[in-house]
């Protein structure tokens, strides 16, 4: 059955149609973003990578179009043309040359807009009115004079836009656990190979090297001296598949993975495919534009780089690809590259300048380990990645199918049943759907045993307090409401029910833990059976950040960081200012926390300290 549908202009549908600023504000390093078109990338707005303006030119820029939660944006100008945002945040920002859709709310449900806006009928239908070769245009007459098919029923609005954000939702948290992995990966690097605390350093005696005091064993070498280079191919990209894929820069210079769904395609005769053909594990740098940006190939690809890449090969087994990634992205590197490259408008970088630098290389068995280390992150990530592509490729067919009208909004069970026609990809999602509905308390139960496994040992067993802690900057990383979970007791925020009611419980009945006395616990003859669970658990990956950060924290340390951040939490929640002073004021407050001041490890100094330390990892309650 066809639903009915109905003809509205888009200024009909919003309040306001109207776009961002056309002068260029003066940028500097912080304050307001000033977002633009190619800060829109997939329906993601990009805060991490973008210009900011003071607060003078934010004024002038949003008396003209004030950027809301729940309006649309669109790139309406340029190579962007056609990117579209839902934004989701009360973040104050700028935008310059871009579109904004205002709904009108008694019209039009917010989301619901957003999908027409990405329909093919719309993306292209207003790409026919473009003008202009080298900079493509639609005008904002154009676009208020565009004419949608919509469903005017709210109610089937609002159901379409709940089953296609329910895509969206779960590929933002893919992408949210994507970023905590790479996270991971970053801060091994650092710790092993910038900060030498790799396994074993406290052993190990230091010597000099021209770039500085190395570990004994280790040696400088320059870079250009262990690998060759490439150019890429040039030719054009075409959205058809009309031959194999064709990295490019922008395809590696905003992610440190690949999304292989979004690169384009090249023609190329046979001979020269096996001259540019792309292997597993190969390693591309910009030249130009961005020189120094990198990316790795992580699995066979029919796909080629351009001519705006250099290919970047060991020639021998001196360096391993995830150490010569990681190396690349170092800061380290990028200053270098940034400091060699030449061109003032346009960077660029020969092959020569990106591989005339040292690099300190490691003993093998370091290299191989952190290889190792990496490789189950990187594994991870790129099933995530996986996982995202899927879930895209879904909502792209069910999307046009259900704005469109082709299909009786009847409910999601049904839709579900004629839609999923990927057999893998609804087992995926319906074990995602299951484990939402896991008892809290198992899940706690897996997460303890988790712990468990990780911290503790024959020697050193792993107590009560230690995971109750670990549990709590766990979950707290993984965006649960702290302040709801655990409660306010003199060791500093404790959850009680873990023990008598809920994951302790649990956990030992299973026999995924063991107690060897009344408060310190280790692996449990079942433990191998958490990893039928916790892959499908959305704190599974803030276990292994967690470990990293506060692995060998003392107990008293552990007390002060979830103490200092609970309260900041909870300070930040009420809107009130999180500073040392409020965090102290607050502890003083409590009757079970007021003995903590007494204690060296509760000063003033300390709690800066931890301030410091948590905002690193909790930026948005810290940065007030």
């Amino acid at each position: 059955m066809v639903l009915s549908l109905f003809k509205a202009k888009l200024s009909d549908l919003c309040v306001q149609v109207t776009d961002g600023t056309h002068d260029t504000p003066t940028t500097q390093s912080s304050g307001y973003p000033l977002i633009k078109g190619k800060e829109i990338t997939g329906g993601v707005i990009d805060f991490d990578n973008c210009d900011y303006i003071d607060e003078a030119e934010h004024l002038k820029v949003i008396a003209r179009s004030k950027p809301e939660k729940g309006n649309t944006l669109f790139a309406h100008i340029g190579a962007s043309l056609g990117e579209t945002a839902y934004i989701k945040t009360d973040r104050a920002f700028s935008i310059k040359n871009i579109a904004l859709f205002k709904p009108n709310p008694g019209i039009v449900n917010s989301r619901y807009l957003y999908y027409c806006i990405i329909s093919p009928n719309f993306q292209d239908g207003i790409k026919n009115h473009r003008t202009g070769s080298a900079q493509p245009f639609v005008g904002l007459a154009q676009l208020r004079e565009f004419e949608l098919l919509y469903h005017k029923d709210l109610k089937i609005q609002q159901r379409i836009a709940s089953i296609l954000s329910a895509y969206d939702d779960l590929i933002e948290n893919n992408t949210r656990r994507i970023k905590i992995l790479e996270e991971m990966a970053q801060r091994i690097y650092k710790q092993w190979f910038v900060d030498f605390k790799f396994p074993g350093h406290e052993k190990v005696k230091f010597t000099n090297s021209p770039l500085g005091k190395i570990p004994e064993g280790w040696e400088v070498k320059s870079l250009g001296d262990l690998v060759k280079t490439q150019y890429g191919y040039t030719e054009s990209a075409q959205e058809k598949p009309i031959g194999p894929k064709y990295l490019r820069g922008m395809d590696i210079n905003k992610e440190p993975y690949i999304d292989w769904s979004t690169v384009p395609y090249c023609p190329i005769d046979s001979c020269k495919f096996l001259n540019y053909k792309l292997n597993k594990n190969d390693i591309v740098i910009i030249r130009m534009a961005d020189p120094g940006k990198v990316g790795i190939v992580e699995k066979e690809v029919e796909a080629v780089f351009a001519s705006y890449l250099i290919r970047v090969s060991p020639i021998n087994n001196r360096l391993r690809p995830y150490f010569l990634f990681y190396f690349l992205r170092s800061d380290y590197y990028q200053d270098y590259v940034f400091g060699a490259s030449t061109g003032t408008t346009r960077k660029s970088a020969s092959a020569s300048v990106i591989t005339d630098v040292d690099i300190a290389i490691p003993s093998r068995p370091i290299l191989d380990n952190f290889e190792q280390y990496v490789s189950i992150i990187r594994r991870k990530m790129n099933i995530l990645l996986e996982q995202n592509t899927n879930l895209r490729r879904t909502r792209d067919l069910l999307l046009p199918k259900l704005v469109n009208g082709e299909i009786e909004v009847a409910g999601i069970a049904k839709i579900s049943e004629q839609l999923f026609e990927e057999p893998v990809l609804a087992q995926k999602i319906e074990t995602m759907v299951k484990s939402h509905k896991a008892p809290e308390q198992f899940k706690e139960a897996v997460l303890i045993a988790a712990l468990v496994r990780e911290l503790s040992s024959a020697k050193f067993l792993l107590s009560r307090m230690r995971y109750q802690k670990n549990c709590y900057l766990v979950l707290r990383k993984a965006e649960y409401d702290v302040t709801h979970k655990f409660l306010k007791k003199a060791a500093g925020p404790y959850d009680h029910k873990m023990r008598y009611q809920g994951g302790e419980k649990i956990a030992l009945e299973k026999g995924y833990i063991k107690s060897t006395d009344a408060t310190h616990f280790v692996v449990g003859e079942n433990i191998a059976d958490i990893d039928k669970y916790l892959p499908h658990y959305d704190f599974e990956n803030c276990i292994g950040w967690a470990i990293q950060h506060f692995r060998y924290k003392k107990n008293e340390e552990l007390e002060l960081l979830t103490t200092v951040d609970y309260a900041a939490v909870e300070l930040h929640s009420k809107n009130d200012v999180v500073t040392v002073d409020s965090i102290y004021n607050l502890i003083e407050s409590e009757p079970k926390w007021l003995q903590k001041l007494k204690r060296d490890i509760f000063s003033k100094i300390n709690i800066q300290r931890a301030m410091n330390e948590l905002k690193q990892y909790f930026p948005e309650t810290y940065n007030n």
